[in-house]
């Protein structure tokens, strides 16, 4: 089975714990989680550790030579150590979307030959990255999962544009690659709640949400499941609130389920009287698809931004304005030969 080397660069904060549970709840095959610190900070070292035993992940702190380089010093330190087949890296203060990390290794696993592939990010400023062209982050370093290839690692140059950086020197290593319509990391969560451990099947999905409780998952609010319909190519969603939801609650659950889907439509229905779970639906740009007197069945079509205008994109650029060619199929399309 082929594994996933996660590394994470931090100069200390709290928002680390979170980042290590976005890992943990989803149990996929992660050989590594190599987290490396700015500088050593104790309470960081501390909390890598108990999250290893408490989250049952394989996370291990080491620390570089303070310097301040946006991080990008300690990843290029990560890059030489990680472990595991595939890497993909996060940000102290992110988290992986419900779903990404298996959908990724799957993905990079199915490939003949690996090469680097480019998923996408959801950010405060700019939605969906690389989904609006002429923004000002067209491309960000989460977006991209490589081989672990030691020769052929890209790096991070120690300016602001590192990540950008990072992605054309990997990319620059192969003659192929491919991006895909999936989104690994919501960058800088806004959500309360907390996903407890997620159980995947072949074609089902289901996963509890807990309250927050001071930084850490509190008590079960809702469980969500998916159900595939291969037929139709979407998931059947349905919620179980097990204790009253609030309206912010509501949404972060209808977010929550709409970023699970990982590239499929949704179908969800909820029963007339759920005013603010209907409310909360619909600001998330959920459709009243099918309405009868006991229930009102929601459609949620991919890609999951209502922040930005939808459609599907047309091209993907680097950081300097170069297009990338385009692979149309859901998952990652035919096989392409860079310019040489």
């Amino acid at each position: 089975m082929k594994t996933l080397g996660i590394f994470i660069a931090t100069p200390g904060r709290k928002s680390l714990w979170r980042t290590l549970h976005s890992i943990a709840y989803q149990r996929v095959a992660v050989e590594d989680v190599l987290v490396v610190g700015d500088g050593y900070h104790a309470p960081t070292a501390e909390l890598v550790r108990v999250a290893a035993e408490a989250l049952c992940i394989p996370a291990r702190y080491v620390a570089t030579t303070k310097t301040r380089d946006f991080g990008h010093s300690q990843q290029n330190y990560a890059l030489k150590h990680v472990r595991g087949d595939f890497l993909i890296y996060q940000d102290d203060d992110d988290i992986f979307l419900p779903r990404s990390l298996s959908e990724a290794l799957k993905l990079m696993s199915a490939m003949d030959q690996p090469h680097p592939l480019v998923g996408r990010v959801k950010t405060p400023n700019h939605g969906l990255l690389w989904q609006t062209l002429g923004t000002d982050a067209v491309l960000d370093g989460h977006c991209i999962v490589v081989p672990n290839d030691k020769k052929r690692l890209g790096w991070f140059a120690i300016d602001y544009s590192g990540d950008q950086g990072y992605i054309h020197t990997c990319m620059s290593a192969y003659k192929e690659c491919a991006w895909t319509d999936r989104i690994w990391t919501l960058s800088r969560p806004h959500w309360k709640l907390w996903p407890d451990w997620a159980t995947e099947g072949n074609t089902t999905w289901a996963c509890d949400l807990r309250r927050d409780n001071e930084g850490l998952p509190g008590e079960v609010v809702a469980a969500v499941l998916l159900e595939v319909d291969d037929t139709h190519d979407i998931w059947h969603a349905t919620i179980d609130t097990r204790l009253p939801c609030t309206y912010m609650e509501y949404q972060e659950i209808a977010e929550f389920i709409m970023y699970a889907a990982q590239s499929k439509d949704i179908r969800l229905r909820c029963q007339p009287e759920e005013a603010l779970l209907r409310q909360a639906l619909e600001n998330c740009n959920y459709k009243e698809h099918i309405v009868t007197e006991k229930f009102i069945e929601y459609s949620h079509d991919w890609p999951p931004d209502f922040w930005a205008p939808f459609g599907r994109f047309n091209s993907l650029m680097d950081q300097h304005g170069n297009v990338i060619p385009d692979w149309r199929d859901p998952y990652w399309g035919s096989r392409r030969q860079k310019d040489e």
